[in-house]
């Protein structure tokens, strides 16, 4: 795990090696073991290589940017490909020569073997560039559901790509101002789906997507889409034949994601989808595996007493990590920076912690991520299924009538009230918006006026179900643009490497090729995971119903961040102002105090917003 950086710029604009070196030391935290950079000189181009090295296979060799034994070839990579040991056998055997013992000079030799189309080979999470010395060119590349990130902007005639944002900004001369519609894109969703940042000029590489770098400009093409996205052959087997081949094809990513040459452990939430995990995990090891969970100080819907519970169960080195409010107050700022944007969701402090205490111990963890959006785990895929049965009973003027009912119920009928008017929403892809949005469109008109936007044309799909309908969406842009981006940035601001077995691709084809029913069948959300589940974790934790993994910020922003919001949302210093009616924030904060609504994600996104304007000191639109 690592982070990269480079660029590839006309001549008369070439940089030196200290602009690359400043680049790759903002990333440090992505890589501290070791760091590389190298500059090549060709014709009118010039192409530079980047990195900074957290060693988690072959320390001591693969070392980065490394080229290929007769120069053509050089990489800078980030990530792990799992399935490297394999690759290097079938490379063997049509005569390729390795001189070290990690998975960096395999990538490196597949692509000079098959170009392009190695990527599809690939089983790993990566973002790396290949830099050929023939051809004058540079490959860039992401993984299929975007686990590691790469960020692109246009440069001075040229194109600069690096792992984070932060990096980027580095460059002489870089200004960014605030992209007006990337901001209009994440009052929508609450995060920015690609290949939009809220840096003007700066974009994502897709996941999914590869591209050359040629005469300066950049090209993309689309390697992978989820299997859901598409009808697929469906497979005829029965319960016990699914639930046994789904179990092994899990047992065998979570055995290839162990695969490291340091210490590693586990995320462990009490829940279904990381207690499996840790129970595969634990019985694939000869020693205790070293667990980590979050809870809350003086809040009683804690969840350390489940993690607790599996980790006996189970036989784990545990440690547990409390969190307070005042670490709200200490974390806000510093890991907006780490992460590059408003924190979209409380969850973001509570993995922050964790990495920073799994660091005294391990370098590398694995988690449970991934699974409700490959099998359907969110109230909203059981709800989906009833959203044409609600629309032809609950005609739009009645849904108002009803949702106008639901708006005075009090403070702790939140869930239901986004339930039913996400499920009226007629429109899909502002209704994809709204199970996890902080407000409607008219809450949206309320607060920005006239500059409300529209949700985007997302995650085309055709000839599927409704399921798999949310489920591609999920996938394609929930997945990348926010729970693996938070995942990769709390993490490795930490320096731990994060991999998540629920995001193999075999295992996404496999689901792909069953009923639906194998996700979720009547009530029964993660049907078939729950089945696998029934020998490896008690049975307590199998039946428990889903809770978010959240720290319970609605209850505090009426008690002990009162005063905060106040001072942050109100203040003679607010950015958010500019933004929004400040007698639309008065009312928003005196509705929550009062008990009249549940506002805590809306405050939250107000309250990340202006922490994110204020660290990044944007002055400018545009």
């Amino acid at each position: 795990m690592c982070g990269i950086a480079g660029w590839v710029l006309p001549m008369r604009n070439a940089l030196g090696e200290d602009d690359l070196v400043r680049m790759t030391d903002s990333i440090r935290h992505r890589g501290p073991d070791g760091e590389g950079q190298d500059l090549f000189n060709l014709g009118e181009w010039q192409f530079a290589l980047g990195h900074r090295r957290l060693a988690i296979i072959d320390p001591v060799g693969s070392r980065q940017p490394m080229s290929s034994a007769d120069g053509r070839y050089s990489i800078t990579f980030n990530g792990e490909i799992y399935n490297y040991r394999a690759l290097r056998a079938e490379l063997a055997e049509l005569g390729w020569q390795f001189r070290t013992q990690g998975d960096t000079e395999v990538l490196l030799t597949a692509y000079a073997q098959w170009g392009a189309e190695a990527v599809s080979k690939l089983d790993g999470m990566f973002a790396f560039a290949i830099f050929d010395a023939l051809k004058g060119s540079i490959f860039l590349a992401r993984d299929a559901f975007g686990e590691k990130p790469l960020f692109i902007t246009e440069y001075r005639g040229g194109v600069v790509f690096a792992s984070e944002i932060k990096a980027l900004l580095q460059l002489p001369g870089m200004v960014t101002p605030l992209d007006s519609e990337g901001l209009a894109l994440h009052e929508i969703y609450r995060y920015t789906p690609g290949p939009r940042t809220l840096f003007s000029g700066i974009r994502k590489l897709q996941s999914g997507t590869s591209g050359f770098i040629e005469n300066g400009a950049l090209s993309v093409s689309t390697y992978f889409r989820t299997p859901d996205a598409s009808p697929q052959p469906q497979r005829n087997l029965t319960d016990d034949d699914a639930i046994g081949e789904f179990g092994s094809l899990l047992s065998a990513a979570v055995r290839t994601r162990m695969m490291s040459d340091v210490p590693f452990g586990a995320f462990l939430s009490g829940g279904i989808d990381s207690s499996t995990i840790v129970a595969l995990m634990q019985r694939e090891s000869g020693t205790p595996i070293k667990t980590f969970s979050v809870g809350f100080t003086d809040v009683s819907n804690d969840e350390l007493p489940y993690a607790d519970m599996v980790a006996k169960a189970v036989g784990t080195d545990h440690h547990p990590v409390r969190i307070s409010a005042s670490d709200i107050i200490d974390d806000l700022p510093k890991i907006t920076m780490f992460r590059e944007a408003p924190i979209s969701e409380t969850a973001d402090i509570a993995i922050f912690r964790m990495s920073i205490v799994a660091k005294q111990h391990v370098s590398m963890v694995l988690s449970g991520e991934g699974a409700d959006e490959i099998l359907g785990g969110y109230p909203k895929h059981s709800a989906e299924r009833y959203v044409n049965l609600y629309q032809s009973v609950m005609p739009g003027g009645a849904h108002r009538v009803f949702e106008g009912a639901l708006d005075r119920l009090p403070f702790a009928f939140s869930r239901l009230r986004i339930a039913f008017s996400a499920m009226g929403e007629r429109d899909e892809d502002e209704r994809m918006a709204n199970w996890f949005g902080a407000f409607s469109a008219e809450e949206r008109k309320r607060l920005f006026g006239n500059s409300m936007a529209a949700p985007a044309g997302l995650a085309a799909t055709s000839g599927v179900s409704a399921l798999r309908r949310a489920l591609v969406f999920d996938q394609e842009v929930w997945l990348p643009d926010n729970l693996l981006e938070r995942g990769d940035r709390m993490t490795m601001a930490a320096s731990v490497e994060s991999r998540v077995p629920f995001l193999s691709v075999s295992l996404v084809q496999f689901l792909s090729e069953l009923d639906d029913r194998m996700r979720i069948r009547g009530l029964t959300s993660k049907w078939i995971l729950r089945q696998v589940a029934k020998s490896l974790v008690p049975d307590r934790i199998i039946k428990r119903p889903k809770v978010a993994f959240k720290i319970p910020v609605s209850e505090w922003f009426k008690t002990s961040l009162r005063n905060m919001l106040g001072d942050r949302l109100l203040g003679p210093n607010s950015h958010i102002s500019m933004l929004v009616s400040r007698k639309e924030i008065e009312r928003v904060l005196v509705d929550h105090w009062s008990g009249k609504r549940d506002y805590g994600k809306l405050i939250w996104w107000l309250l990340t917003l202006e922490i994110f304007l204020s660290e990044y000191n944007f002055t400018d639109f545009v």
